[in-house]
């Protein structure tokens, strides 16, 4: 007759998250930390943003993959906007290359942009922030939420990339302009690209997209 011991002993293990620094990460946290890794990769290295994703997202699953990539879009897509959030609300405006800095352009994409759950965000941006100023990340992304953080219709050129549209085009596109207009000049496409694409855009339907 077998015993209890011997039952326990020949359960499965159950598997759980893998420990990172002697400390179980929230799940969901691996795609995340794969969009910090790709977000440093175009940002500091100046990669592609096609090209890093291969090494950023190894080993993930593709929905995991796929998930990553499209924080680390959007992060760099409302880039201006979600720095002039994170810089409204601290007393001094956080370095550039600071790793808060990152994970809050994370979190504040898939709060305000990606729409992702709240508190999913937080309990995966903080393993993020390991060993850094913890307690401020927390208390940004709560006051995202309390004040009803929003980002604006269309993302905001930085200032580098205004100045090359003006340089190739003469004048900087507004606001009102088509999305698809505004990717196609973003992407440096011809001089005729940005009226092929205007003309795909005239409908009013795909124009508000």
């Amino acid at each position: 007759m077998k015993n209890a011991n011997d039952s326990r002993r020949k359960m499965p293990e159950r598997r759980g998250r893998r420990p990172r620094g002697g400390e179980s990460e929230p799940a969901g946290t691996a795609p995340r930390r794969a969009a910090l890794r790709l977000l440093d990769a175009v940002l500091r290295r100046g990669e592609a943003l096609d090209i890093a994703a291969h090494a950023a997202t190894q080993g993930l699953p593709p929905s995991d993959r796929a998930f990553a990539i499209a924080i680390a879009s959007e992060t760099l897509r409302w880039t201006v906007d979600i720095d002039a959030l994170i810089d409204s609300a601290t007393p001094q405006p956080l370095p550039e290359d600071v790793k808060s800095r990152a994970v809050l352009r994370l979190a504040l994409a898939q709060l305000l942009a990606l729409g992702s759950p709240p508190h999913a965000v937080v309990a995966t941006a903080l393993p993020l922030v390991a060993g850094g100023p913890r307690r401020l990340v927390h208390a940004l992304l709560s006051r995202a939420q309390q004040d009803a953080w929003k980002l604006p219709e269309r993302a905001s050129l930085p200032p580098a990339t205004a100045a090359r549209w003006r340089d190739a085009w003469g004048i900087l596109p507004p606001a009102s302009r088509p999305a698809c207009l505004v990717r196609a000049m973003a992407d440096r496409c011809s001089t005729c690209a940005p009226r092929r694409a205007e003309r795909r855009c005239s409908s009013p339907r795909r124009a508000g997209r």
